[in-house]
């Protein structure tokens, strides 16, 4: 006697006997019905590929419409400012403790040290240094020790303390190079000028070796001439005091003045130079010195400070320098 379990299994096959023996036969396929599914499939593949393209092509579009975007608005941010980076350019630096920005400058720079300064930029001088830039190719600004200057535009300077020199048109120039100096009390406008700006606690002094300085607030202002120094408070009120071209106030400016290649120039084109810097008046012995200077052509002197000048051009040519403190006087060795 089979058990319940077998009892199954035989009905279940019985079952499938019974479906598979009355089911009509399969139907052939038609010959062609594999290109047709090959064409079905092949059809959703390109629709799928079709979407996927134009998918990359909106999400490529929308990157590129970014860049664009991004570069549109980085061009109109850097024409909204009107002001633009000042051709100021570090000749020289003596002493120690300057920095740009925090970061320190070497006490010894190089003539055409690589150092350009742009908008915004903070020059501080350390106690016993002193700098000196090329302004605008024509200009030379001279910082002092224990200053602190900001490069605010191509024409502009903030000084917010210390002391600066500006000479608007150095020796030999083809033109001049204006400059604006603000201050925490008022501007200073210069007109072809050789002038020292120092900003203390309560006001401005401003001294004038030539030219003439305007200084005021925009509304009222003070001029200043050459010979002249002033002080100036907050209320612009003015206390005026005589100042010499030679005074020792000036000296620090004569001191960092940028060097000058002697090599190739006349004689009489570097004492003008030297006058120019000393701020002492050239006096020939007579005509004949004073031609030979035209004529004589100073060589194998390269780079030099106008202090060293004094000293050392006489022995290149044959001429001799007798220096005071308001003159230089010029004479022929023989005579």
């Amino acid at each position: 006697m089979k058990d319940d379990n077998e009892a199954k299994q035989d009905s279940v096959d019985e079952m499938l006997d019974s479906i598979l023996s009355s089911a009509s036969p399969r139907s052939t396929p038609r010959k062609n019905r594999k290109e047709e599914i090959y064409d079905e499939l092949r059809s959703e593949w390109l629709a799928g590929v079709s979407s996927e393209k134009r998918t990359r092509r909106y999400v490529i579009s929308g990157v590129a419409a970014s860049i664009v975007a991004a570069l549109v608005l980085t061009l109109q941010l850097n024409i909204v400012s009107p002001e633009v980076s000042p051709e100021a350019v570090l000749v020289r630096s003596t002493g120690n403790g300057t920095t740009v920005n925090g970061r320190p400058v070497e006490g010894s720079t190089p003539i055409n040290a690589p150092l350009r300064f742009q908008q915004g930029d903070i020059l501080s001088t350390g106690p016993d240094a002193a700098v000196a830039v090329a302004w605008n190719e024509l200009g030379s600004l001279r910082v002092s020790s224990s200053s602190t200057v900001v490069f605010a535009s191509n024409e502009r300077v903030e000084l917010l303390d210390g002391n600066i020199y500006y000479d608007s048109k150095p020796h030999n120039a083809s033109g001049s190079a204006t400059i604006v100096v603000d201050t925490p009390f008022g501007q200073i406008h210069h007109v072809g000028t050789q002038f020292i700006a120092s900003v203390g606690s309560s006001g401005v002094r401003v001294s004038v070796r030539e030219g003439e300085v305007s200084y005021g607030d925009g509304t009222e202002n003070v001029v200043v001439n050459a010979g002249q120094s002033a002080f100036i408070d907050e209320s612009l009120v003015a206390t005026f005091s005589s100042i010499a071209a030679t005074d020792d106030a000036w000296s620090w400016a004569t001191e960092i003045a940028p060097s000058l290649v002697v090599d190739g120039r006349s004689t009489l084109e570097i004492i003008e130079w030297l006058s120019r810097e000393t701020g002492r008046e050239v006096v020939y012995e007579n005509r004949a010195a004073e031609d030979y200077a035209r004529g004589d052509w100073i060589k194998g002197i390269g780079h030099v400070e106008p202090l060293r000048a004094m000293a050392i051009v006489p022995f290149a040519s044959d001429l001799r320098f007798k220096v005071d403190k308001d003159s230089i006087h010029v004479e022929l060795k023989n005579q």
